[in-house]
């Protein structure tokens, strides 16, 4: 008779439930930073291009979308506390310093741990973040195709018309 070990599937559950919260709540952030205007900047489109920036994801970032899925009322309400305890469990100032320095909260957020596994939660924001810039990238690729096979002749076409007038020679 197979031994169904009940802690481990407790585990798993909460550890899908938290990458669904956590998926919510860095789409929002990711989202903030794709659209973000700058001070001062009169227009209203100024994306980031994945291509070419990717969106960063620096420890001010981790540490706010950590706390938010930590404080979701749901996942307390769905999960004991001692899962949430394993999950949830943040590491001490020793696992995170390089060099015997704290990482600014500024910089780039860098997991490998020598000593020490990341806590589940990092470990899913990260892998959000990792989605978000992909699927940015392959939304970015798919609307320049498709602009670019919309109307092929069109920009010969705006190119040869006369300033304030239109290309029709009606």
């Amino acid at each position: 008779m197979e031994t169904i070990d009940w802690d481990q599937l407790a585990l798993s559950a909460a550890e899908r439930d938290l990458a669904g919260i956590v998926r919510e709540i860095a789409a929002r952030y990711a989202q903030q930073r794709l659209s973000a205007v700058a001070p001062g900047d009169t227009h209203i489109d100024t994306r980031v291009d994945p291509r070419i920036d990717p969106i960063p994801l620096d420890w001010r970032t981790l540490v706010a979308i950590a706390d938010e899925a930590e404080a979701d009322i749901g996942l307390h309400a769905r999960h004991e506390a001692w899962v949430l305890a394993r999950l949830l469990r943040l590491p001490g100032d020793e696992a995170l310093r390089r060099d015997g320095e704290l990482p600014s909260l500024d910089a780039a957020v860098d997991l490998q741990w020598p000593d020490a596994p990341a806590p589940a939660v990092f470990r899913a924001i990260v892998a959000t973040f990792t989605d978000i810039t992909d699927i940015a990238y392959d939304e970015l690729a798919a609307d320049s195709a498709a602009a670019s096979s919309f109307m092929p002749g069109a920009s010969a076409l705006l190119s040869s018309a006369p300033a304030g007038g239109s290309a029709c020679p009606a």
